[in-house]
């Protein structure tokens, strides 16, 4: 499983920082192999989307279910996607608080937390 980010911070590189707030991911794993696409601690059934774009969902009391496209009970992502774990996520918002933006800028974050930043690229001649 990859890294659940709870926060992304992003800077311009001039002093405005940015925060975007992730809701985890759920870590259920359906028939063995795909991941829930819902948001940790969810109520209800965890489901995914095989590579296929067969809908797959687990069944209470055990077992899964596998909707192919063409099925009549299929569940499109477009049906799905409110309970899509990054729609849960908050929009960028603005990072006021100087005592957040100088521990961020000082790397003293907590773990769960990404900071991106502009890259800068110097050109250096061939000696």
């Amino acid at each position: 499983m990859g890294i659940n980010l709870e926060t992304i911070y992003q800077t311009d590189g001039k002093g405005q920082w940015w925060k975007r707030e992730i809701k985890e991911k759920c870590e259920e794993l359906i028939f063995i192999r795909y991941a829930c696409q819902r948001e940790k601690g969810h109520d209800g059934e965890h489901w995914s989307y095989m590579e296929s774009g067969s809908y797959v969902s687990s069944l209470k009391g055990g077992g899964c279910c596998i909707l192919p496209p063409d099925s009549a009970e299929y569940i499109s992502p477009l049906d799905s996607r409110n309970e899509y774990y990054l729609s849960k996520s908050s929009d960028w918002i603005e990072v006021l608080d100087k005592e957040e933006i100088s521990r961020i800028e000082q790397d003293e974050k907590e773990d769960q937390i990404s900071v991106d930043r502009p890259f800068e690229f110097e050109r250096k001649e061939n000696v």
